[in-house]
């Protein structure tokens, strides 16, 4: 165990700024990156060499190599026009930081102009003089000007250090527009030219092993998918090697986003879509419970990090003079200041004016919900538990491409309250995560469920106490009976009803839900205008058939599993037993209430009756199945221990390295 205090007093504010911005957000654990471990360095300025004993360059010395915060925080000094500035602390550097110092893979976007490139140079420099030792960092770009450009941005960052810091003086070292190394501690850092070609692309790949590899502009980096996966072998042993010696690993990737109709773009784009979501619940989380997490979240081991100007701290008229010095080109404006990534495609169902309409009004979560632990439904309002809600359920294997959806919306309005979307999360654990979440908080909602992959889904739930909330149909079935005669058995077909759960998706109900879509998109906007719809919206395409699908590398997930619900409230023919309107069209605010109260009164009488022995049976098999599967998810370490940093003076003094990153 270290002492350590919180250093108050810093001179940079925009470090206790980030305090009040995560405590208001409810974070705990908000004053990670203000601690200072020697209490004698409290007001000291690192750069006044002129009255700095020799001890107190030596206690300088220390607390830089033990403490990564307190060398951005008071030690980096970036060169600008006219003179040095801070490093200027923010959410998106804060998570960018944080991921890299505790050796997670990151994806980054950010719009311009909030320094992704210089906060990246800053760890790095950290990491080649301070941490590592006998480690080889890459630098990549789109070009070779570029890679050494960010290398050069490092060098002056070093440049700028305290004269006591520096380490660059030795014969021995290297240091050139493409390489640098030090005899110190044994660490290099090559900037690398793009590849040309498909084979110097592998070449080069498998040709450059390191546990800390950065891969600036990626969506950009022709023959990015070549290179990547040719050099993944080799570094992921460099990054066993780094870890069983404590040492900083990982992959950073950040860019700007491209056109998902290019190769680079959309194999950049994939990468982040199999990302696991950055959440601020990080910082209150052990860094156990964080790698649990992205296991359950992400195919690919990354974290995506991106936040948009605004959650930034720009205001519009930023935007506007962004836009005037991007000379109010819509291409730039969409890509390196909205985050978005365009298309070419001549093949999209919608027109670039009916997404640019989407966008805009895209509208942010205001708070989240967490099942099993790991798994969030962002919502987009306040909602009425007690209400009814349209819970559409798009399932994947977790095998293809696709991922599981779920999209929570109103049956009346049809507006988009809720989402979930996941391409990592097995049948096993959507089936827990939906009884989790109709059985304690949605109990009075209707779920739709799409039945062709969801069968497995739906043979559980319907032997559960929420079986009452499935929708249901009764269709008639073709029966075949054996009949045995004196001589022979003889076979007859019958049709025969029989109770159908879910909806079906199939070459007559899939042409409706489109034409739903488009009415939607035409006429109700504003409903549906979620980050995850738009994308999925961006991504549909009628191929050379005719038919309507997502994109090659895309999805459509998030769309279908509102499709599916719309669809049942327009052509279900049991809606009446769920005491849902039958016309999706229906405008009348006061049938509409009548509706809902109808809907309400049905499902809360519904929720008091009682079980039959066999449900009873199958519910306690259930809760001892959910018991099981949180046993095994459950992290067994000690977790968010240090929660109580400032107010717990007992704790306050106790706290290892490795958690004082977290």
């Amino acid at each position: 165990m270290t002492n350590y205090i919180i250093d108050v007093n810093t001179t940079n504010k925009s470090f206790i700024r980030m305090y009040k911005i995560l405590k208001n957000k409810g974070i705990k654990h908000n004053k990670f990156f203000l601690i200072l471990y020697d209490k004698d360095l409290v007001g000291v300025n690192p750069f006044d060499e002129a009255n700095l004993t020799r001890e107190l360059q030596i206690k300088i010395n220390a607390e830089v190599i033990r403490n990564p915060w307190y060398f951005l925080r008071e030690i980096v000094r970036i060169p600008v026009p006219g003179g040095l500035k801070r490093y200027e602390l923010h959410l998106g550097n804060l998570a960018q930081s944080f991921c890299m110092f505790n050796s997670l893979n990151l994806i980054e976007l950010l719009p311009r102009q909030h320094g992704k490139t210089v906060g990246t140079c800053c760890v790095y420099e950290w990491f080649y003089d301070f941490n590592s030792s006998n480690s080889n960092i890459l630098f990549l770009n789109k070009e070779f000007v570029d890679s050494k450009r960010n290398l050069k941005i490092l060098k002056d960052i070093r440049d700028n250090l305290p004269s006591y810091l520096k380490f660059n003086n030795n014969k021995l070292d290297t240091n050139n527009i493409e390489y640098m190394s030090s005899s110190k501690n044994g660490n290099t850092i090559r900037a690398l030219s793009a590849a040309h070609s498909e084979d110097e692309a592998d070449k080069k790949g498998r040709g450059n092993t390191s546990p800390l590899m950065w891969w600036d502009e990626f969506a950009f980096l022709k023959y990015n998918d070549i290179m990547y996966l040719a050099a993944a072998p080799a570094c992921s042993q460099a990054t066993l090697e780094a870890r069983a010696n404590r040492k900083n690993y990982g992959k950073v990737i950040t860019t700007t986003p491209n056109n998902i109709d290019s190769k680079e773009g959309a194999f950049c784009k994939k990468l982040i879509d199999d990302a696991a979501v950055f959440i601020e619940d990080f910082y209150d989380w052990s860094k156990d419970k964080i790698e649990e997490y992205i296991k359950n979240n992400s195919k690919n081991d990354f974290v995506y990090i991106e936040y948009s100007y605004t959650e930034l701290g720009r205001d519009e008229a930023w935007f506007e003079k962004q836009q005037r010095s991007l000379n109010n080109d819509r291409s730039k404006i969409k890509r390196e200041l909205l985050l978005e990534w365009t298309r070419s495609s001549e093949t999209s169902i919608f027109d670039e004016e009916q997404l640019d309409k989407l966008f805009s009004l895209i509208k942010k979560p205001i708070g989240d919900l967490t099942l099993l632990n790991y798994y969030k439904i962002y919502f987009y309002k306040n909602i009425d538990f007690n209400k009814t809600w349209i819970i559409g359920v798009d399932p994947s294997n977790a095998t293809e491409q696709d991922a599981t959806a779920i999209t929570i919306f109103d049956p009346f309005t049809f507006e988009i309250v809720g989402e979930f979307r996941n391409n990592k999360i097995d049948t096993d654990t959507i089936k827990f995560l939906i009884y989790d979440l109709v059985s304690k908080y949605l109990r009075n909602s209707i779920l739709a469920i799409e039945n062709n992959i969801g069968k497995h889904i739906l043979d559980y739930l319907m032997k559960t106490s929420i079986e009452k909330n499935i929708y249901y149909e009764y269709k008639e079935v073709m029966a075949q009976k054996i009949e045995e005669s004196m001589t022979e058995l003889v076979y007859t077909k019958n049709k025969k009803k029989t109770k159908v759960y879910g909806v079906n998706t199939n070459k007559y109900s899939r042409p409706k839900m489109i034409e739903i879509l488009f009415d939607v998109v035409n006429n109700d906007i504003d409903k549906i205008a979620t980050k995850y719809f738009y994308s999925d919206c961006k991504d549909m395409e009628r191929d050379k058939h005719g038919k309507i699908q997502h994109r090659d590398g895309g999805h459509d997930d998030s769309v279908f599993s509102y499709l599916v619900g719309r669809y049942m409230l327009s052509d279900g023919t049991n809606l009446a037993k769920f005491r849902i309107n039958p016309s999706s069209k229906e405008t009348d605010p006061e049938k509409r209430q009548a509706t809902v109260l109808a809907a309400n009164k049905f499902i809360s009488y519904a929720n008091q009756d009682k079980l039959n022995t066999y449900k009873d049976y199958m519910e306690d098999m259930l809760a001892k199945d959910l018991d099981e599967f949180n046993q095994q998810k459950k992290n067994l370490h000690k977790n968010n221990f240090y929660n109580g940093l400032i107010t717990d003076e007992k704790e306050k003094n106790k706290v290892k390295l490795s958690d004082i990153w977290l």
